[in-house]
């Protein structure tokens, strides 16, 4: 059998939640009472739902503890929306050390923070006009980037599908996608890749061509002959 709470133990419990609802914090509440922050977040059970509320409001109003004459001016820059790179060459510290005085702002100033951050920086979809058409968004797209093959590299499994794309664009293509993407494909590893192995230096460039890819390279070390005879020369 339990007995009623005394009314010195009412008394109490009223003035923890009155301190809770005022959005003091629960290690003042404990420091207060002689009790741990666990025994003072245990009092917020009693706590209604509007009671919850404006504990929150209470919270959000409540500027952050301590003060300095520089963290003040700091937090003043942030609240007038200078940007962090100038408020920290303005107090010799870094950008992210700037934007670390946040924590000093109170809940309603980070929010008039941000609103200040995106009237300076409106979303992309606010500023810039949509573009009528975009290609990955086409359903026939879709289509061929799903059947292009995967064993193509990276670079040219794009090169293979901008050509099919345009190929179909001009009404060059069957309906047999997968196979004309194959097609492509293959075309594209032809031209500049293999999918077994290195090309040959003695293979051409082109087709019609008569310079290969070993003329391509340049040698450094071949060019020391020169230095030598120049030198020699002086």
């Amino acid at each position: 059998m339990t007995g009623r709470a005394s009314d010195a133990q009412v008394a109490r419990r009223q003035a923890i939640i009155a301190a809770i609802v005022s959005g003091a914090t629960y290690a003042s509440i404990a420091r207060q009472w002689g009790i741990g922050v666990k025994g003072a977040q245990h009092y917020a059970r009693y706590l209604s739902a509007a009671e919850h509320e404006q504990r929150k409001r209470a919270k959000g109003s409540r500027p952050r503890r301590g003060s300095s004459p520089r963290r003040d001016a700091i937090v003043a820059a942030i609240l007038r929306g200078d940007r962090f790179s100038d408020i920290g060459k303005r107090f010799g510290i870094l950008e992210n050390g700037a934007r670390g005085y946040l924590r000093h702002l109170s809940d309603a100033q980070r929010a008039e923070r941000k609103m200040i951050e995106r009237a300076r920086h409106p979303r992309r979809s606010d500023t810039t006009p949509r573009v009528p058409f975009r290609p990955i968004r086409d359903d026939a797209y879709a289509k061929m980037a799903t059947a292009m093959p995967h064993w193509l590299s990276d670079a040219s499994r794009d090169d293979a599908l901008s050509d099919l794309y345009v190929a179909h664009l001009e009404g060059r293509l069957t309906d047999d996608i997968a196979g004309e993407a194959k097609r492509y494909a293959s075309r594209t590893v032809a031209a500049f890749e293999s999918k077994f192995g290195p090309r040959s230096l003695d293979e051409r460039l082109f087709d019609d061509s008569a310079m290969t890819f070993g003329e391509t390279l340049v040698d450094p070390a071949a060019l020391e002959a020169f230095d030598y005879i120049f030198e020699e020369a002086r």
